[in-house]
């Protein structure tokens, strides 16, 4: 159609590719393959080696806030610690960080979990809940200063749901979601809690 823009979804090329995964202890890479699953935005390549299977991504220019990605890793490396199920997030041979810097880019690189889609199953909808419910608990021993920059839980409505589902599930909703709704509708300090970003 005439007036449709299109526009080429970046990718991690071989050379990028070999040249990023050199920063980590991979042993033998067998291949390197797109992956097209995620955001458009953030390219990613499978990578297949003698270590295991691999997700190499490239952080999109609109999320590449480093300390809120370093944030995200301290979140997810306090999860696996507790047991729970989220992907292992490799380091950097030079110094052992999970976010690389290389070439004007950010880099995360994690192992490959494999999944399926969501079939719209209620007793799968509710395994996920269960499981969701067992993160947020766990994440009640995590609190950290927040990144200063908005986000998806610093909204209003998300504390208007939380009230909402406080009838439902009271553990702790009302006492996260209340702060949120008076005066500014922000916390003093930034602080993430169950899991949430409060400001």
């Amino acid at each position: 159609m005439g007036n449709q823009k299109t526009t080429e979804r970046p990718t991690i090329g071989a050379s990028e590719a070999q040249s990023v995964l050199a920063c980590y202890r991979l042993g033998d890479i067998e291949s390197i393959r797109t992956y097209h699953g995620g955001s458009s935005n953030a390219p990613k390549v499978r990578v297949y080696c003698s270590m295991g299977e691999f997700l190499l991504k490239r952080v999109a220019p609109s999320r590449a806030d480093i300390q809120a990605i370093r944030q995200q890793h301290q979140m997810q490396q306090f999860l696996r610690r507790k047991g729970f199920p989220v992907p292992m997030l490799a380091e950097c041979i030079a110094n052992e960080q999970t976010l690389l810097e290389h070439g004007g880019h950010l880099y995360e690189l994690m192992a490959w979990a494999q999944g399926d889609r969501y079939s719209y199953d209620v007793s799968e909808a509710t395994s996920v809940g269960i499981t969701l419910a067992s993160m947020h608990g766990l994440l009640e021993d995590f609190v950290s200063r927040a990144p200063h920059r908005s986000g998806f839980h610093d909204r209003r409505d998300v504390a208007k749901l939380l009230l909402k589902s406080a009838r439902v599930v009271p553990h702790g909703c009302d006492r996260i979601a209340k702060p949120l709704l008076h005066g500014s509708g922000k916390l003093d300090e930034p602080r993430v809690i169950f899991g949430l970003t409060f400001r």
